[in-house]
């Protein structure tokens, strides 16, 4: 019931905002939002229109306005909600999620389904019950440490320029940002670039030995062929389906596997899998940028 009630408050709150009377903050809106000349960075819009946008002629986003018309829990707790970035994992008590930002944790009201992963979410906390409103925005788990980054280095410029701020509090006030990484990101998964600078999923491996006994074992597995970088002997192409799928790098006593994406990292990593602690010790797995790595 409470559900219920929630999701019909949101899709009240929805029509209020977009009334025609509103049509100019539409439009002023838009300004400060989108930023591509062809408006392609428009996702989201409307959700920060509502719950971060002030109008010029009022003092209150949208969401906030509509609250205190209403004067309802559920319309106060809407305007209260926020949106952040969660890794979200499922136990025998349904949904934990956990707040990649500010480390709070959240336990999902079992009556709305959801994948398990990381993903960027509106939270509304009504105090014995949590819910999600909105869109539900779905990230590769290998890009949690750059999106991380991104967002907190974002929230310490702006305590740098206009003082300190609750970290809730900031990312309520610029869920822009969330969106406009979504975008960014969107473009990293399909063209595995952010401004023409490629990235790299690379793991590292510590070798206990020589590295002429892995490349023997290498060279037997069936679905690959293993052939040597015509101008560098210390690097080795995986190659499957006459696609390169990785780079075999061998450093002193280190070899990076160096992959265009997570899937072949995986990969990779799953036929090194049988040869670890006989022959190399794995270290880490981190996804770097050609600037990076030069």
């Amino acid at each position: 019931m409470q559900l219920n009630e929630i999701e019909m408050t949101y899709e009240a709150l929805y029509d209020f905002a977009m009334q025609a009377h509103n049509s100019a903050f539409v439009e002023e809106a838009k300004l400060q939002y989108i930023t591509n000349e062809d408006g392609s960075d428009i996702a989201g819009f409307n959700e920060w229109f509502i719950f971060s946008y002030i109008p010029s002629n009022a003092q209150l986003p949208l969401a906030n306005q509509y609250a205190k018309l209403r004067k309802t829990a559920h319309a106060d707790a809407i305007a209260g909600s926020h949106r952040s970035v969660y890794e979200v994992a499922y136990d025998e008590n349904g949904f934990l999620l956990k707040d990649i930002f500010t480390r709070d944790s959240y336990r999902l009201d079992g009556s709305q389904p959801l994948d398990t992963g990381l993903m960027s979410l509106r939270i509304i906390d009504m105090s014995e019950s949590v819910f999600f409103v909105g869109d539900v925005l779905y990230y590769d788990q290998a890009y949690k440490d750059i999106i991380t980054k991104h967002i907190l280095d974002q929230y310490n410029q702006h305590c740098t320029a206009y003082g300190p701020i609750d970290l809730k509090a900031f990312l309520s006030k610029q869920s822009m940002l969330i969106f406009k990484m979504s975008s960014i990101m969107s473009e990293i998964y399909e063209e595995n670039s952010i401004d023409e600078t490629y990235l790299l999923y690379q793991a590292t491996y510590a070798l206990k030995g020589s590295h002429d006994s892995l490349i023997d074992d290498l060279l037997a597995v069936d679905n690959i062929t293993i052939a040597a970088d015509e101008d560098d002997d210390a690097i080795l192409r995986v190659i499957q389906d006459e696609r390169i799928i990785a780079e075999l790098e061998f450093e002193g006593a280190f070899l990076y596997v160096l992959c265009n994406n997570e899937a072949d990292r995986a990969f990779l990593q799953s036929l090194l899998k049988p040869f670890e602690n006989e022959q190399f010790v794995f270290i880490k797995s981190e996804i770097l940028t050609i600037d990076e790595l030069l």
